[in-house]
């Protein structure tokens, strides 16, 4: 099945879905439990839904002409020409769409969401893209275009949509503060670096990946309000959360596995945190995950994996405030079990607990219950890794269970996840010899945590093992970096050097690993001749493959082409690491190759890593 199939065939099926809950609901219900969900024939009720999805508290004013509606969003308005919003809701299924703009004198436009088909000096005809063809049933449609030639929003007089005459109305969105960041100083006089400014910046590059309605404090001043149309199938508000792949779709794992490192370093390193003037920052971006985490897990046994197509989303190049459609969503219930993202979710939320506990206990407790039911649903309903394998694989998901358990007992201290926790270790063997520590692979995060916990020298043999794997066995690139792998290096050589320093903290091989680690930072950070993490130090990185720095202030539309643009990002991405130079030391800084530093991690999104940050910061600071 191509990628564009599977696509139409998952937005069918959440049509299919939705519409099914719909017809055994009653209207009036509809009413007083979705406010703002569009009911059928309701005029007013459709009105106070569009208000409710651009945030305006406004009167749109219109007439009925035609079969549907569309509101026609002006973001912004100059001398000779303007950018627009065709947004409209779509009262059936729609697999394919054509789109005809009518003015009233001669235009140019210009429009990445569809193809041109026809156009004279008034009329344009737009056709759907693979991608964005399929519209279910009461979903928005959404069209991002730039008129000029000397026109106005008022010369826009019409709308065609699949032949059907469309009336238009007209709102305005204040234009967004647009910007860009200034880069950071890390050098200190005694040729140190200073890691607190460090720390500083990557904080910031989580507040640049953030979805839904941002605080009015909010720090990256060229990102505005996205996504606020973000819903679950039954109309669940899934607003809010991290984008997680570099594009604008958001994945709980993913979400939830940066979450989880975020929180253990504030437990460990409170105290580097307020030193260098960034917990209340910390506790905020943490938050921000969470509070989405627990919004997704919508009942005892459904919860929420996926807002937005993950394939589709690699196709898709566009700011994360010019979206305006719904998006798909994805679930994990008894039926479909995801065992190895919903044992995640629950190490994070265990692991929150304990970042507020003395800040907020009322949060605290509120985690722990969410964290207590995603795990007894992860470990009670195991789900079949590869079911239709000719033979039997071992299941991916008994780390993330052996996470679970051992953040739960750390959280609430009950023996009973300690033995949980060992039971997993025996019976997916998660003392072995996997060295890997990133979000698809809990293994060596798991036994450090467990030899911490527990002192017992299984598992404090088994953090060796792993840690001397690349610490003492290691490839090496000339100038000195440990070349772990062609993919995520930087990030993945960050979440091993962190576990190795936990190591060293309770006296494995202490001077070695504190030392290998000291000269790693080194090197990402400037001793290679670069910084890796961009906005610090000295020749950073300036073109990251990442939507929202580098699209340009509106009008120009920004579409893939940016990607074959040799220019630096308009905004800079302060502290975003990225994955890091190939086993020669060579580094490109070219947004179009996926394969070298582009990726951003926004996978992981561990950035630099953090708990590395605040070790330093209390060591040597």
């Amino acid at each position: 099945m191509t990628d564009e199939n599977k696509f139409l065939k998952s937005s069918k099926e959440t049509v299919d879905k939705q519409q099914k809950t719909e017809e055994t609901t009653e209207e009036n219900k509809h009413h007083d439990k979705y406010p703002g969900e569009y009911v059928p024939g309701d005029r007013k009720n459709k009105i106070r839904w569009i208000q409710i999805v651009y945030g305006m508290q406004k009167c749109c004013l219109g007439f009925i002409i035609g079969l549907c509606e569309c509101l026609l969003q002006v973001d912004k308005e100059w001398a000779g020409g303007f950018q627009g919003t065709l947004f409209c809701l779509v009262e059936h299924d729609t697999y394919e769409w054509e789109l005809e703009l009518r003015f009233n004198k001669s235009a140019n436009i210009q429009a990445s969401q569809g193809v041109l088909k026809n156009k004279t000096n008034e009329i344009f005809t737009y056709h759907c893209l693979n991608w964005n063809c399929s519209i279910g049933a009461f979903k928005a449609f959404s069209f991002e275009f730039t008129a000029d030639g000397d026109v106005k929003p008022n010369n826009l007089i019409g709308a065609i949509f699949n032949g059907k005459t469309v009336d238009l109305i007209r709102v305005s969105d204040p234009p967004l503060v647009t910007f860009p960041s200034k880069s950071v100083n890390i050098s200190k006089s005694n040729g140190s670096y200073d890691y607190g400014m460090v720390l500083y910046a990557s904080l910031l590059f989580y507040e640049s990946q953030r979805s839904g309605r941002l605080p009015a404090n909010k720090r990256i001043s060229w990102r505005g309000d996205s996504m606020l149309t973000d819903s679950g199938s039954n109309g669940e508000d899934l607003t809010g959360g991290y984008f997680t792949q570099g594009g604008l779709a958001k994945e709980s794992h993913y979400m939830a596995g940066f979450t989880t490192l975020l929180a253990w370093g504030v437990i460990d390193y409170h105290d580097a945190y307020l030193k260098a003037g960034q917990l209340d920052y910390i506790r905020d971006a943490i938050r921000w995950s969470t509070d989405y985490l627990m919004k997704a897990h919508v009942s005892e046994r459904v919860f929420y994996t996926s807002v937005g197509d993950p394939q589709t989303d690699t196709w898709f190049w566009s700011r994360p405030e010019s979206v305006l459609s719904s998006r798909i969503s994805r679930t994990t219930t008894p039926e479909n079990a995801q065992s190895e993202i919903l044992g995640e979710a629950a190490a994070c939320l265990a692991a929150a607990s304990i970042v507020f506990r003395s800040s907020d206990p009322i949060y605290e407790t509120k985690l722990l219950t969410h964290a207590k039911q995603l795990y007894s649903f992860a470990n009670e309903t195991r789900d079949q890794d590869f079911p239709f394998s000719p033979m039997p694989l071992p299941p991916m998901y008994g780390d993330e269970l052996g996470w679970a358990a051992i953040w739960l007992y750390i959280a609430t201290n009950e023996t009973h996840y300690l033995l949980d926790a060992k039971r997993h270790c025996d019976q997916f063997e998660l003392d072995g010899y996997s060295s890997f520590f990133e979000t698809d692979d809990r293994e060596l995060g798991f036994v450090v945590l467990m030899a911490k916990s527990t002192g017992e020298e299984k598992y404090r043999t088994s953090v060796e093992r792993k840690c001397n794997r690349y610490v003492r066995e290691g490839r090496k690139t000339p100038k000195g970096l440990c070349y772990i792998h062609d993919y995520k290096t930087l990030p993945r050589l960050g979440n091993l050097a962190f576990a190795c320093l936990q190591a060293a903290d309770i006296g494995i091989n202490s001077v070695e690993y504190f030392n290998f680690t000291k000269q790693q930072i080194g090197y990402i950070l400037g001793d290679s001749g670069r910084s890796y993490v961009v906005g610090i130090g000295q020749n950073y990185p300036q073109r990251p493959r990442d939507r929202g720095s580098s699209c340009a202030a509106r009008p120009p539309i920004c579409t893939r082409e940016i990607l074959r643009n040799p220019d630096p990002n308009p905004y800079l991405l302060v502290g975003a690491l990225v994955d890091g130079p190939d086993e020669k030391d060579v580094f490109e800084d070219d947004r179009t190759n996926a394969n070298v530093p582009i990726q951003l991690v926004l996978r992981t999104m561990l950035v630099f890593n953090q708990l590395l940050l605040v070790y330093f910061i209390m060591k040597l600071n």
